[in-house]
This record gives C-alpha cells, structure tokens and sequence, in this order.
C-alpha cells in the first residue's frame, strides 16, 4: 500500500474496530445502539462537511475527501 495511502486505510480500519467494539461494549442493547447512532450521526456529519473533533471522525473526513471510499459500506458497518 502506498504510504500516502496508509493513513486513510488505518482511519477506515479504527473505524470498523470502533463499530465492531461498540457492539460488545456492554450487555445492554441499548447502550450498544446508542453508540452505533453516534457513529451513524458522525458519518452524516462527515459527508456534509460539519467540523468533526472526534480523531476517527476528522480522518474519516480526509478520507472522504482524498479518496473514492464508498460511504454507503460505511453507513451499513452502523446501521445493522
């Protein structure tokens, strides 16, 4: 992979480990959901170029911007 590359695929792989840990977190569905909304609601606010202070969340913004990641495989990592 080449190195201007790599950034953007380490941003999108914290992300999954942040959707995949979100699940497990707690026993409660509802916390678990919770968290996964906040995801889907940072991924909204990334494509429509808000200001994101969370660090997976500001290189997701790079991502969207620098490459041609379907957003859409995104959105289906949260929304299950």
């Amino acid at each position: 992979m080449p190195k201007s590359m790599q950034m953007h695929y380490f941003g999108v792989n914290a992300f999954f480990l942040e959707v995949l840990r979100s699940r497990e977190i707690s026993k409660e569905a509802s916390i678990c959901s919770t968290r996964l909304q906040w995801w889907a609601t940072t991924l909204q606010d990334v494509e429509a170029g808000k200001a994101v202070r969370e660090p997976i969340a500001r290189v997701l913004s790079e991502v969207k911007h620098k490459t041609k990641v379907n957003f859409k495989l995104l959105h289906r990592l949260v929304n299950f």
